[in-house]
């Protein structure tokens, strides 16, 4: 390419050769940045799978805690009337 401009005794503008060092800057950024995050979808889609399966172990745990909690609730209920009837 040298060899032409010589030939033709052309000159690169100070603006050419911004616009060039400015396009090998974002070809260099965007590079990085599709490296940077190409890992990402598959990591995504693992989070996304383990988050489900927390979320319906904490519904599933939920739901037990439920259960054992409603009985607990009623005896509660009936220590506390025992009690406020008999003076206590």
């Amino acid at each position: 390419m040298s060899r032409i401009r010589a030939a033709l005794d052309l000159k690169p503008q100070a603006e050419e050769i911004e616009l060039v060092r400015q396009i090998a800057d974002r070809l260099g950024v965007g590079r990085w940045q599709g490296e940077l995050f190409a890992p990402m979808p598959p990591q995504a889609a693992q989070l996304s799978e383990v988050n489900q399966a927390l979320n319906a172990k904490v519904q599933k745990r939920t739901m037990k805690l439920a259960q054992v909690n409603h009985p607990l609730q009623a005896e509660m209920r009936v220590r506390q009337r025992s009690l406020a009837g008999s003076g206590n």
